[in-house]
Protein backbone atom coordinates (compact mmCIF):
# COMPACT_ATOMS: atom_id res chain seq x y z
CA UNK A 1 0.00 0.00 0.00
CA UNK A 2 1.01 3.55 -0.49
CA UNK A 3 2.08 6.07 1.89
CA UNK A 4 -0.66 8.16 3.68
CA UNK A 5 0.27 11.79 2.63
CA UNK A 6 0.22 14.55 5.52
CA UNK A 7 -2.96 16.91 5.58
CA UNK A 8 -2.26 20.16 6.51
CA UNK A 9 -4.90 22.72 7.51
CA UNK A 10 -4.26 26.33 7.21
CA UNK A 11 -7.04 29.12 8.53
CA UNK A 12 -6.69 32.69 9.15
CA UNK A 13 -8.76 35.01 11.11
CA UNK A 14 -12.25 33.84 11.34
CA UNK A 15 -11.05 30.96 9.15
CA UNK A 16 -9.02 29.47 12.30
CA UNK A 17 -12.55 29.33 14.48
CA UNK A 18 -13.99 27.03 11.45
CA UNK A 19 -10.47 24.70 11.19
CA UNK A 20 -11.32 24.67 14.91
CA UNK A 21 -14.97 23.96 15.42
CA UNK A 22 -14.95 21.51 12.52
CA UNK A 23 -17.38 18.43 13.05
CA UNK A 24 -13.84 16.02 12.97
CA UNK A 25 -12.48 17.58 15.99
CA UNK A 26 -9.40 18.31 14.11
CA UNK A 27 -9.09 13.96 13.47
CA UNK A 28 -9.20 14.55 9.38
CA UNK A 29 -6.06 16.28 9.40
CA UNK A 30 -2.23 15.92 10.89
CA UNK A 31 -1.64 19.32 11.79
CA UNK A 32 -3.04 22.90 11.77
CA UNK A 33 -1.65 26.54 11.25
CA UNK A 34 -3.62 28.79 13.06
CA UNK A 35 -2.61 32.62 11.37
CA UNK A 36 -3.83 35.65 13.25
CA UNK A 37 -6.55 34.05 14.79
CA UNK A 38 -9.39 36.05 15.91
CA UNK A 39 -12.73 34.79 18.10
CA UNK A 40 -14.50 38.69 18.30
CA UNK A 41 -18.18 39.32 18.41
CA UNK A 42 -19.87 40.27 15.31
CA UNK A 43 -20.12 43.36 15.49
CA UNK A 44 -16.11 43.70 16.22
CA UNK A 45 -14.96 41.30 13.60
CA UNK A 46 -17.39 43.16 10.98
CA UNK A 47 -18.01 47.03 12.39
CA UNK A 48 -19.83 48.24 9.59
CA UNK A 49 -22.87 45.30 10.33
CA UNK A 50 -23.03 47.03 13.70
CA UNK A 51 -23.62 49.75 11.94
CA UNK A 52 -26.25 48.57 9.44
CA UNK A 53 -27.79 45.80 11.05
CA UNK A 54 -29.43 47.82 13.53
CA UNK A 55 -30.96 50.11 11.17
CA UNK A 56 -32.02 47.02 9.10
CA UNK A 57 -34.06 45.84 12.60
CA UNK A 58 -31.77 43.02 12.65
CA UNK A 59 -30.05 41.62 15.56
CA UNK A 60 -26.19 39.58 14.60
CA UNK A 61 -24.06 37.36 16.41
CA UNK A 62 -21.78 34.52 15.62
CA UNK A 63 -22.71 31.34 17.26
CA UNK A 64 -20.95 30.30 19.52
CA UNK A 65 -20.08 33.21 20.86
CA UNK A 66 -16.46 33.87 21.77
CA UNK A 67 -16.27 32.47 25.08
CA UNK A 68 -18.29 29.43 23.85
CA UNK A 69 -15.91 29.27 21.08
CA UNK A 70 -12.85 28.59 23.33
CA UNK A 71 -14.66 26.41 25.90
CA UNK A 72 -15.87 24.11 23.01
CA UNK A 73 -12.03 24.04 21.73
CA UNK A 74 -10.54 23.10 24.50
CA UNK A 75 -13.59 20.78 25.35
CA UNK A 76 -13.75 18.88 21.98
CA UNK A 77 -10.76 19.88 19.49
CA UNK A 78 -8.74 16.77 19.01
CA UNK A 79 -5.65 17.93 17.14
CA UNK A 80 -2.63 17.78 19.29
CA UNK A 81 -0.27 19.57 16.44
CA UNK A 82 -0.65 23.38 16.12
CA UNK A 83 1.34 26.51 15.38
CA UNK A 84 -0.77 29.30 16.21
CA UNK A 85 1.38 32.38 14.68
CA UNK A 86 0.37 36.12 16.20
CA UNK A 87 2.00 38.98 13.94
CA UNK A 88 3.01 42.12 15.50
CA UNK A 89 1.11 44.71 14.42
CA UNK A 90 -2.32 43.04 14.61
CA UNK A 91 -4.90 44.69 16.35
CA UNK A 92 -7.12 41.71 15.85
CA UNK A 93 -5.54 39.30 16.81
CA UNK A 94 -6.42 36.72 19.67
CA UNK A 95 -3.72 34.08 18.76
CA UNK A 96 -2.68 34.54 23.37
CA UNK A 97 -6.52 33.32 24.10
CA UNK A 98 -6.30 30.19 21.48
CA UNK A 99 -2.91 29.08 22.96
CA UNK A 100 -4.09 29.13 26.36
CA UNK A 101 -7.40 27.32 25.31
CA UNK A 102 -5.25 24.72 23.40
CA UNK A 103 -2.98 23.94 26.19
CA UNK A 104 -5.09 23.19 28.72
CA UNK A 105 -5.64 20.00 26.58
CA UNK A 106 -4.30 16.80 27.63
CA UNK A 107 -1.39 15.68 25.47
CA UNK A 108 -1.61 19.08 23.70
CA UNK A 109 1.83 20.20 21.33
CA UNK A 110 0.69 23.22 20.09
CA UNK A 111 3.35 26.21 19.83
CA UNK A 112 2.92 29.86 19.47
CA UNK A 113 5.34 32.01 17.50
CA UNK A 114 5.73 35.34 16.69
CA UNK A 115 6.15 36.83 13.76
CA UNK A 116 6.30 40.13 11.70
CA UNK A 117 3.90 41.61 9.83
CA UNK A 118 0.10 42.79 10.58
CA UNK A 119 -3.76 40.78 9.85
CA UNK A 120 -3.26 41.33 6.23
CA UNK A 121 0.46 39.64 6.21
CA UNK A 122 -1.04 36.05 5.52
CA UNK A 123 -3.74 36.83 3.25
CA UNK A 124 -2.23 39.25 0.62
CA UNK A 125 0.11 36.51 -0.03
CA UNK A 126 2.02 39.21 -2.98
CA UNK A 127 -1.10 39.67 -4.68
CA UNK A 128 -1.68 43.04 -4.02
CA UNK A 129 1.96 44.08 -5.82
CA UNK A 130 1.40 41.51 -8.65
CA UNK A 131 -1.77 43.21 -9.87
CA UNK A 132 -1.17 46.70 -8.57
CA UNK A 133 2.57 46.99 -8.63
CA UNK A 134 5.77 47.31 -6.23
CA UNK A 135 3.82 50.81 -4.18
CA UNK A 136 0.91 48.48 -2.88
CA UNK A 137 3.01 45.98 -0.76
CA UNK A 138 5.03 48.56 0.95
CA UNK A 139 8.11 47.72 3.61
CA UNK A 140 9.29 44.15 3.59
CA UNK A 141 5.73 42.81 3.09
CA UNK A 142 6.59 40.40 0.06
CA UNK A 143 9.60 39.07 2.44
CA UNK A 144 6.91 38.32 5.69
CA UNK A 145 4.74 36.29 3.23
CA UNK A 146 7.53 34.43 1.76
CA UNK A 147 9.36 33.82 5.15
CA UNK A 148 5.52 32.39 5.95
CA UNK A 149 5.27 30.11 3.05
CA UNK A 150 8.60 28.61 3.92
CA UNK A 151 7.92 28.18 7.59
CA UNK A 152 4.09 26.43 7.03
CA UNK A 153 6.26 24.37 4.39
CA UNK A 154 8.87 23.32 6.47
CA UNK A 155 6.56 23.03 9.93
CA UNK A 156 3.65 20.94 8.01
CA UNK A 157 6.36 18.59 6.68
CA UNK A 158 7.69 17.53 10.10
Amino acid sequence: MGQRLQSLRVGHSMGCKLHLLAPDGGRGSNRLVALSFNNFTANQSIPLLGVVAPSLGVSTEFSPSPQETLRLITAHYQQAMNLVVRFGDDQLDQSLELIQALQQRKGDASQLLHLPGDHLTAASAGLRRKFLGEWAEGGNRQEEVEGLVTLIAEWGSQ
